[in-house]
C-alpha cells in the first residue's frame, strides 16, 4: 500500500471506484476530514493532505508558496493517482486544490474527473479582508479568533497557540497574498459550495467562479457563514454525498 506523510487515510479502500483528495483550510489538517470515511459514498476512498506544520509535522516549518506546495504534491501523490479522483478544498484549500489540478495538467498527470471548491472566492479574486499574516501576535489572534476556524480552547490556550502561530501566520501569508495567474479554463466539471452568510462574498461570485472553467458549474449555498463544513456538516456531508453519487453513477 502507498503511503506518505503527506496523505492520511483513515479507512482505505482498496477497490474503491472514486478517490477523494481532500485539501485543509488555513490552519487545518487532515482531521477536518478524519471522520468522513464511513459518511462518504462506499465506493469512495477519503485522502486528507497533511501539510507540514500540523498535527505529527508539527516541527516541520509550514510552507509559505503555494507552488511549493503543489509541485510536492505532485510527487506526493503520484503513487496515488491510480485511479480516477476528485479533488475537494475548503477555503485556501479550495486554490490549492485547484493549482494543484492545473500543476497535474502542466506535467502530463492523471487529471482528476471533478472539482469541488468550498468556501472560496474564485482564484482571481483577492480577499477584501486585507492583509493579516504580519500584524503582531495579539492583533492577528484577535483577526482569527472573528474567523471562526480555530477552536476556541486553542486560543485561549497560549502553550497551544505558541506551537500553532507560526503554522497559522504562514498559512494565511498565503490567503492574503495568492492571486492566480490568467490561464486556460480548466475542462472538468465541477461544484462550487458557498455559505450565504460568508463575510467575505461578492454579488457576482457565480460568475466570477465560472471564467475558471469550461463546463458549467454546479453551485450549492448553505445558510451559514464562512465555515459551514463544520458549522452544517450533516447538510454539508449530504450535498457532497449527492455530487459524489452522480460522479460514481454517471462520470465514471
Amino acid at each position: 500500500m502507498c503511503s506518505s506523510k503527506w496523505v492520511v487515510i483513515r479507512q482505505p479502500k482498496p477497490t474503491a471506484k472514486l478517490k477523494l483528495i481532500c485539501f485543509p483550510y488555513a490552519g487545518g489538517d487532515a482531521s477536518v476530514f478524519s471522520s468522513w470515511a464511513d459518511k462518504v459514498h462506499p465506493a469512495v476512498e477519503v485522502l486528507a493532505i497533511q501539510a507540514p506544520g500540523r498535527s505529527n509535522r508539527l516541527s516541520e516549518p509550514a510552507l509559505r508558496s503555494i507552488d511549493q506546495i503543489t509541485e510536492s504534491l505532485c510527487s506526493e501523490l503520484l503513487p496515488f493517482l491510480d485511479r480516477s479522483y476528485a479533488v475537494l478544498g475548503h477555503s485556501l484549500g479550495a486554490r490549492i486544490a485547484y493549482e494543484f489540478v492545473h500543476k497535474t495538467r502542466l506535467k502530463g498527470l492523471l487529471q482528476p474527473v471533478y472539482y469541488i471548491g468550498s468556501g472560496s472566492k474564485a482564484p482571481n479574486v483577492p480577499s477584501r479582508e486585507g492583509i493579516r499574516y504580519d500584524l503582531p501576535d495579539n492583533e492577528f489572534i484577535e483577526a482569527i479568533k472573528d474567523l471562526g476556524g480555530t477552536p476556541k480552547a486553542v486560543i485561549e490556550n497560549k502553550e497551544l497557540m505558541d506551537l500553532v502561530l507560526p503554522t497559522l501566520k504562514a498559512d494565511f501569508f498565503l490567503v492574503d497574498t495568492y492571486r492566480a495567474i490568467q490561464r486556460l479554463p480548466l475542462d472538468i466539471p465541477a461544484s462550487i459550495f458557498n455559505g450565504l452568510k460568508d463575510y467575505d462574498l461578492d454579488e457576482d461570485f457565480n460568475a466570477q467562479w465560472q471564467t475558471h472553467f469550461s463546463e458549467v458549474l454546479e453551485f450549492k449555498t448553505f445558510d451559514s457563514g464562512h465555515f459551514f463544513i463544520n458549522d452544517m456538516r450533516e447538510e454539508y456531508l449530504l450535498a457532497l454525498n449527492n455530487c459524489l453519487t452522480n460522479i460514481v453513477e454517471n462520470k465514471l
